[in-house]
């Protein structure tokens, strides 16, 4: 017999009631089983969602997205891209340093070219320490937030 609520297959527990195993439909605790582990699902998907957005700094007419590679481990590492009026910037060479709204910029290096997976790639502050991990929030530098 086929789940009313969700089409998989029922079993027949030890006291003769259907059970659907997918949504547990005829079983307050197996439907409350399936309702914590859909929960997990779901918190584990928005983790990796949150994971994946990068980190918008945004100043002016000038945007650096920072997105984190091995976010919050001993390993994380940054790869910068600038926008300019909504248009990427691309670079004319590695070690290039501009002036933006932001602050100095540097183009450290391609994210194909990394040695260590924690070294900055693309675009980010000249001054390393602006450079900030992922655990700590980035001060808001739009003058109109």
């Amino acid at each position: 017999m086929q789940c009313p609520q969700c089409g998989t297959n029922m079993y027949q527990s030890i006291g003769g009631t259907d059970i659907c195993p997918g949504c547990g439909f005829g079983s307050a605790s197996v439907a409350e089983a399936a309702a914590q582990r859909q929960h997990q699902i779901d918190e584990y998907y928005k983790q990796m969602e949150a994971e994946a957005a990068p980190r918008s700094i945004v100043s002016g007419d000038w945007t650096l997205n920072i997105y984190f590679r091995y976010r919050g481990s001993k390993s994380e590492g940054q790869h910068g891209i600038l926008f300019h009026n909504g248009e990427l910037i691309e670079p004319q060479k590695v070690g290039e340093v501009i002036d933006t709204d932001l602050g100095r910029m540097k183009y450290y290096c391609r994210l194909e070219d990394m040695k260590v997976p924690w070294e900055p790639t693309g675009w980010n502050f000249a001054d390393e320490d602006k450079i900030l991990p992922s655990w700590v929030e980035a001060p808001s530098k739009d003058a109109s937030g």
